[in-house]
Order: C-alpha cells, then sequence, then structure tokens
C-alpha cells in the first residue's frame, strides 16, 4: 500500500510507476545516492537523494536544462522480499517550483 499516494488515488504502485514514468521523461542524468539505511525488524527506512537535468517536459514545464535536487525519506514495510506499505517526504514541489 502506498500511504504516500495523493487524496482520492490509488494506493496500489501504480501512482509511483507513473511519477518514475513521466519522472524519466523529464529528465536526464538521474542519479540515485543512498544517505542512510536504518532497519529494524521488517521495517527499512532511507534517506536518499536524487539528482537530476531537466531536459523534457514535466507536469507541464517546458524543459529547462537545470540540474536539481530533490531529498527523500521513506519508509518502508517488507514482507517475503517485497514491500508491502510505503511512506515517504520529499521536496519534491519545490524543486517543480524553482524550474
Amino acid at each position: 500500500m502506498n500511504d504516500t499516494a495523493p487524496p482520492n488515488a490509488p494506493k496500489d504502485a501504480s501512482v509511483m510507476i507513473g511519477f518514475v514514468t513521466g519522472f524519466h521523461k523529464g529528465f536526464s542524468n538521474i542519479a540515485v545516492r543512498i544517505d542512510e539505511v536504518l532497519a529494524e525488524g521488517n521495517k527499512v527506512s532511507l534517506r536518499k537523494t536524487i539528482t537530476a537535468t531537466h531536459t523534457g517536459e514535466f507536469m507541464g514545464k517546458t524543459a529547462t536544462g537545470k540540474k536539481v535536487e530533490m531529498n527523500v525519506i521513506e519508509i518502508d514495510i517488507l514482507k517475503d522480499g517485497k514491500i508491502t506499505d510505503h511512506w515517504s517526504r520529499n521536496d519534491f514541489m519545490q524543486v517543480v517550483q524553482g524550474l
């Protein structure tokens, strides 16, 4: 269950898949740096930094060529090697506003 999905959106992986697909269309040179991993029992928490270059249309904004950096903290619950629950906080909307 994606507990970070917007209100009235499906709580399955479809929202995240759509976001990642759109992100890859609008950005290139995408890199994900894992800054920290904490685990306890079946919970894993990540603090990561995503960098990319805005080279295509994204959320109605045409390519700017700007390099962006997004900070993410997420918590996942694992069962049988799969993520069953996901929570995330990030500064993505500030990044989009700065394009």
